[in-house]
């Protein structure tokens, strides 16, 4: 087996391609690079079928079918392709160093275990993933297998840009699908009945917390009956305004884009987009409330770094807060040993949970990816044995939850426990689990996505919001009214699911 990747587009990890930045106006794209916001860009629509991905050159290896234990074959494969195949297998992935390694675990050791003479073609680290995935797919080309992510699942699915999985989930069905695995990844890549693709983890929302700046400023921790107005006394207390944004303390860092803040709407009693056909939400006054706070916390009170002294702490939420002058930021769980490594020794770190809203309901970001099988690909069989293999195999999952840049929580329920953050972070195992974890489990509500959020996204949500955040706009029910305005006109074109 052989295999490629392209060394010129394999840099960013899943959270810095996908999760792109809190603030996008004016040409300025920095924030919470890796960690918070959703702005990626939109998938154009081909006009020209590209060349076939470049496949290895290197001569086939002689066939090995001795190599393969057949029994094993027979509990993880479906038969139907010869283990002495030389064929080519290409994937396309969107992560990066440091995420990558522990899908490579399970990918290169299905073809190691059962198709040893196949030429692997693994393209990782993709900087404008959708686009060349859109261009590829849209243009004819042979791709096997592909990463997916829960915005983009519906209108990948409505377009036929990638298959069902139904009838291998049937007949090659994985161990405890799909009872074991998280209720809300199953529900998110599943399109008008239909399973479209395999959750791989379960990803929620939580706050990493300078310990040792709260203890300073006589702030308390938060905890899972912190309220919103609680967090802005917090902040405030916190935050030193010095009138230089490198010296300046601040207290809080929220995310602003549209994938990251739903459940922040939700908290105020508001939404962006749901039901069925999918209507807007943005003319809801408890929506404008949402987003007013969260202009406020930037322009008004101060207490959470605009734009450029985002650029002046570092460029990201995780330098942001590594420079010890952000007291609270938000992160996605699979984020903990980044901000660990970033921080080092110079201050303590916990995990804490986000705000709770006006009613006694508390809600809390949950969210993932997934793997799929596009419809050019030319060996769908052995792709959704290499992802039952991956995603459903008792031996690798532990290991896959606990290795990379951060633990991640499989989809497998099974095996949440080697998500949590090893001790050599520093990060409170009790503190995490109960922040992300447990919370999650219980609070934990997924973004309503819909057919079209790729092109809705960047052209209405972060187009009109951008100018909130940049600065260049003040009127928050003026802005949030257009977004709802042109959202009516978009979910008109759009099909219900």
């Amino acid at each position: 087996m052989s295999t490629s990747h392209s060394l010129s587009e394999r840099r960013l990890s899943r959270r810095q391609m996908l999760f792109g930045s809190a603030y996008v106006g004016a040409g300025f794209l920095a924030g919470l690079t890796a960690l918070v916001g959703c702005a990626p860009a939109a998938a154009p629509t081909p006009t020209a079928a590209p060349a076939q991905a470049a496949k290895p050159t290197e001569a086939p290896k002689p066939a090995a079918a001795a190599k393969v234990d057949a029994a094993l074959a027979a509990k993880w494969t479906t038969g139907k392709v010869p283990s002495t195949s030389t064929e080519s297998f290409y994937i396309i992935s969107w992560e990066g160093t440091g995420k990558i390694e522990k899908w490579q675990l399970g990918i290169n050791s299905f073809f190691e275990n059962f198709y040893p003479n196949m030429k692997l073609q693994f393209d990782w680290g993709v900087t404008d993933y959708w686009t060349k995935f859109s261009t590829l797919i849209g243009g004819g080309a042979t791709v096997d297998m592909c990463w997916m992510h829960d915005t983009r699942s519906p209108t990948f699915s409505q377009d036929g840009m990638i298959k069902p999985l139904d009838e291998y989930l049937k007949t090659l069905p994985p161990q405890g699908w799909p009872e074991s695995y998280y209720p809300t990844q199953v529900e998110e890549f599943r399109y008008k009945g239909k399973q479209y693709a395999f959750p791989y983890d379960w990803a929620p929302g939580a706050f990493y917390v300078n310990v040792d700046m709260l203890e300073a400023a006589g702030v308390q921790i938060p905890t899972e009956n912190t309220t919103f107005d609680d967090l802005l006394k917090m902040a405030q207390k916190l935050t030193k305004n010095t009138g230089d944004p490198k010296t300046t303390q601040y207290g809080v860092i929220l995310p602003t884009g549209s994938n990251t803040t739903f459940w922040f709407t939700r908290n105020f009693n508001g939404d962006l987009v749901s039901g069925d056909p999918p209507v807007s939400h943005f003319d809801d006054p408890n929506t404008v409330e949402a987003y007013q706070y969260l202009y406020d916390l930037l322009w008004t009170h101060k207490v959470m770094p605009n734009p450029e002294e985002m650029q002046a702490l570092g460029g990201g939420s995780w330098q942001a807060f590594a420079t010890g002058k952000v007291g609270l930021v938000y992160a996605l769980n699979d984020a903990s040993n980044s901000v660990a490594n970033a921080v080092g020794k110079k201050f303590r770190i916990t995990a804490a949970p986000t705000p709770k809203g006006k009613n006694p309901k508390r809600y809390q970001f949950v969210g993932g990816s997934a793997f799929a099988i596009p419809k050019t690909a030319h060996l769908p069989d052995i792709a959704y044995e290499c992802m039952r293999w991956t995603l459903a195999n008792p031996e690798l999952l532990p290991k896959i939850g606990s290795m990379g840049a951060g633990g991640t929580f499989v989809s497998n329920m099974d095996f949440w426990e080697h998500g949590l953050p090893p001790e050599s972070t520093g990060i409170p195992r009790d503190a995490f689990k109960k922040s992300f974890f447990d919370l999650g489990r219980t609070d934990g509500v997924p973004h309503v996505n819909f057919v079209g959020f790729l092109q809705w996204d960047p052209q209405i949500f972060t187009k009109n919001m951008s100018l909130l955040w940049s600065g260049a706009e003040k009127d928050v029910k003026k802005i949030v009214g257009q977004v709802h305005k042109e959202t009516v006109e978009f979910l008109k074109t759009v099909p219900s699911s």
